[in-house]
């Protein structure tokens, strides 16, 4: 059994409207200027995605971009997407919303807080674009 419940962060306004981007202060940007993602770090990055994970807050399933990520024009739009990301130091307004999915641990006890399992979840870009972040880190640090 789970219930659901839906938090999305709100922006008091928006300065780059037609983009739907924000400024979002937990995104930490090397300085001076970040190197754009290549295509083959992308490609990557979305080919060591689980299938077997659900689908994100927006409900796109991993095996979706996995099965576009032989195609060109798909991949130069994702790599412009996370590039425009990394050197503006704003990501999608959406990216911000995600789900929160209670799950009970152990349906045989009474239901409590105790035997509740938080799992939340994201944007499938906002995780590969995380992903790609996380593996810069720790390559360079």
């Amino acid at each position: 059994m789970e219930e659901r419940y839906t938090s999305s962060t709100m922006a008091s306004s928006l300065t780059d409207r037609p983009s739907r981007c924000q400024s979002n202060s937990s995104l930490s940007l090397p300085s001076p200027s970040p190197s754009p993602s290549t295509v083959n770090e992308i490609e990557f990055e979305i080919k060591r995605q689980d299938t077997s994970k659900s689908c994100g807050a927006d409900g796109l399933q991993i095996r979706y971009p996995k099965a576009l990520v032989e195609c060109p024009a798909f991949m130069r739009a994702v790599c412009h997407l996370y590039t425009r990301c990394l050197v503006s130091g704003k990501m999608p307004f959406s990216w911000n919303e995600t789900e929160i999915h209670l799950l009970i641990k152990d349906t045989a006890k009474p239901r409590d807080t105790e035997r509740l399992r938080p799992i939340t979840f994201i944007y499938m870009f906002r995780k590969v674009f995380e992903r790609l972040l996380l593996s810069r880190c720790e390559h360079n640090g």
